[in-house]
């Protein structure tokens, strides 16, 4: 997903990105989301994709272009909460 501060104006859900991508699947624009071919944004718990971007990178594929994939950085990785792992090392689990 992007960390751009400020997202673009014209987000759409990636189901909604589906159907305006040919009726594919939600999974298909997660898919080029995480290859790194159209950037995601995360707001809410919900994702959401650039409709101008979905739509330029579907008329690349129905094209038949070859579209670069550019794999997104992992993601930072999370701090335990040292409560947490005192309570895991108290019941023997850590």
């Amino acid at each position: 997903m992007c960390d751009e501060q400020q997202p673009p104006d014209d987000l759409i859900s990636f189901a909604e990105g589906a159907r305006l991508a040919g009726n594919c699947h939600r999974s298909t624009v997660l898919r080029w989301v995480l290859s790194g071919r159209l950037d995601g944004w995360r707001i809410g718990g919900r994702c959401f994709v650039s409709r101008a971007a979905l739509l330029g990178l579907w008329r690349r594929v129905r094209r038949g272009e070859r579209v670069p994939v550019t794999p997104a950085a992992p993601a930072p990785a999370r701090r335990t909460d040292p409560r947490v792992v005192e309570e895991l090392k108290r019941m023997g689990a850590y």
